[in-house]
């Protein structure tokens, strides 16, 4: 960048770059040559034969996924030799092909998107496959593997209810609308037993999530309450609990710890009329209402009123708030929908009676409110938190200098879903010095799936930050370490690259020549006007008359030294 810039005999009028065309650092040269002040010719050496190949370089997908529901995986192809060549690419799972696709490669990296769908739950095993092409390299690395957990979607839904509630046909109704849902109602005949069926608890041990409708109440005996009570602690089943006119706070009580509230048995249980639910900040941003966050509120006043127990409730600790009540227009900080966690036990508490009532609205749009509440509810309850949701991953653990860094995201919500829209920022930090840098993700036209880099960062090693914020609210948080070393780039693309040298010659106005044209060289210089032969004629004149006092001077001298000379008697 700075020659050219030379005055006078300094001055250059030509570069002259003699190179196989390959950079291993910095900026482009193709880029720099745009601005170079002089034009620069260029003299491409080394051999120009490039290995063709092309290959699966990374797979992007999610380590875990329910059966029955499509999701993204991304391949990431990288090619040489084969730009705007057809090839064929198979995704093929352990019963054979599920997906082929062709593309056009462009470019060193090209991105192909498939969609998997599985049926069968449990850990599988996939493959991608890229189709060999006449004159690669190797083949051997056109396939690669990948693993996906995938978690059953039909989920066994046991309900318990009090005493003949229209709450039960409600929810009965709601689950049956999602055929991944094996619904077994439970009602209860007396204080020891249910209607039909005796309770086994041994046939449901294995169930995913269970609704309490009106239980426990009144009517139910302290020894049967104490063997469902000791059914669901001891298989650790997720509780939704949906209260009803039936609930009691004794009864209650010893439920508190399957409940995500807290009672205060000291006040009466008095029923609060014309009670409303409204969204709490949580509730809008919850995964379980986002399809209908812009207008959750007016739901809600448009399902008419709840009967609201008046026990007490506190959310616990940890736990979540999504609604609360709202009595005579007047907004209030008791709890009506609370969600929360003991343990590994999840637990939903919804403490408004005549819940059901939503689902016999005429408003279409308050009674599908209650059908997204109900199976959202379960899918949250069902889903479990040791599945990794947000995952940030480098390219590669060990990056060259002279690489771009390049980091891949996945974001899935609460429900397993792909989070589209979420703000993804990655700070990363040399370990030895200190020194910071940031980066912002860009979302992928796949949802759920976001891209980010630099361009370049001194060697040395780092770890990393990524966090995830949806409307300002952190979804996602994830570490990890990758290294800079020195690059060896010049190894590992050994061919002279003619393209490069040739751009760089003619975008800056020189010309491109190989060993057997280079003898052109010099003819071309010697037309260039930068190098033709300049002659500089100076003239000056001087009137002797301007010249007194040097002529004295001259004159005193010469008179000085005839002088000497006499004196000394020298010839």
């Amino acid at each position: 960048k700075s020659v050219g810039k030379g005055k006078g005999e300094k001055k250059t009028s030509a570069i002259l770059l003699i190179s196989d065309g390959q950079f291993t650092a910095g900026e482009n040269p193709i880029y720099a040559s745009e601005s170079a002040p002089v034009p620069i010719y260029t003299v491409l050496i080394g051999d120009t034969t490039k290995k063709r190949d092309v290959a699966v370089n990374r797979i992007i997908a999610p380590t875990s996924a329910f059966a029955n529901t499509k999701v993204p995986v991304s391949v990431i192809l990288t090619q040489k030799g084969f730009t705007n060549q057809p090839v064929r690419l198979k995704l093929s799972g352990e019963k054979g092909v599920v997906e082929e696709k062709t593309v056009l490669l462009s470019g060193l990296e090209n991105t192909v998107t498939f969609e998997l769908e599985q049926k069968d739950p449990g850990e599988k095993k996939f493959s991608i496959q890229a189709q060999p092409l006449s004159g690669e390299f190797s083949n051997r690395n056109n396939s690669s593997v990948f693993f996906i957990d995938i978690l059953k979607s039909k989920k066994k839904v046991l309900v318990i209810s009090g005493l003949a509630d229209p709450e039960v046909s409600a929810v009965r109704n709601a689950l049956r609308s999602n055929e991944n849902l094996e619904v077994t109602v439970y009602t209860q005949r007396d204080a020891n037993s249910f209607l039909l069926d005796q309770f086994d608890p041994s046939k449901h041990a294995n169930s995913d999530v269970c609704l309490l409708i009106g239980f426990p109440n009144s009517i139910a005996s302290p020894a049967f309450l104490d063997r469902i009570h000791q059914f669901l602690t001891s298989n650790c089943i997720p509780v939704f609990s949906i209260l009803s006119s039936q609930s009691a706070v004794p009864q209650l009580k010893r439920y508190e710890d399957l409940l995500a509230t807290e009672i205060d048995n000291q006040n009466s249980g008095q029923m609060l009329e014309n009670a409303f639910a409204y969204p709490s900040s949580q509730g809008l941003s919850s995964s379980i209402f986002k399809s209908v966050s812009s207008d959750l509120e007016e739901r809600l006043r448009q399902a008419g009123q709840l009967l609201y127990p008046d026990l007490g409730f506190r959310a616990k600790a940890g736990a979540t708030v999504l609604w609360k009540l709202a009595q005579n227009n007047t907004k209030t900080e008791k709890p009506v929908f609370v969600i929360g966690k003991t343990g590994s036990q999840k637990f939903a508490t919804l403490s408004g009676a005549g819940f059901w009532q939503f689902w016999l609205s005429q408003d279409q749009n308050v009674k599908a409110l209650y059908e997204q509440t109900l199976l959202n509810t379960v899918e949250w309850l069902t889903t479990k938190d040791d599945v990794q949701r947000f995952r940030v991953e480098p390219l590669a653990k060990n990056f060259e200098a002279a690489d771009r860094i390049l980091f891949s995201a996945i974001l899935q919500d609460e429900l397993l879903q792909p989070v589209a829209s979420a703000e993804i920022t990655l700070h990363a930090k040399h370990q030895k010095s200190g020194e910071a840098f940031k980066t912002i993700f860009d979302p992928s036209p796949e949802a759920g799936f976001y891209k980010a880099g630099f361009e370049s960062l001194p060697e040395g090693d780092y770890t990393y930050t990524a966090e995830a914020k949806e409307n300002g609210k952190q979804i996602g948080l994830t570490t990890g370490i990758f290294s800079v070393s020195k690059s060896d780039i010049e190894f590992r693309t050994p061919h002279a690259d003619a393209e490069t040298l040739r751009e760089i010659a003619r975008r800056s106005g020189g010309k491109f020549y190989v060993p057997a044209t280079f003898p052109e060289f010099f003819r071309a210089i010697k037309k260039d006007i930068a190098f033709q032969t300049v002659e500089h004629e100076e003239k000056s004149s001087v009137e002797l008359a301007n010249l007194t006092t040097t002529l004295l001077i001259i004159v005193g001298l010469l008179t000085l030294e005839w002088s000497l000379r006499k004196f000394k008697a020298l010839p």
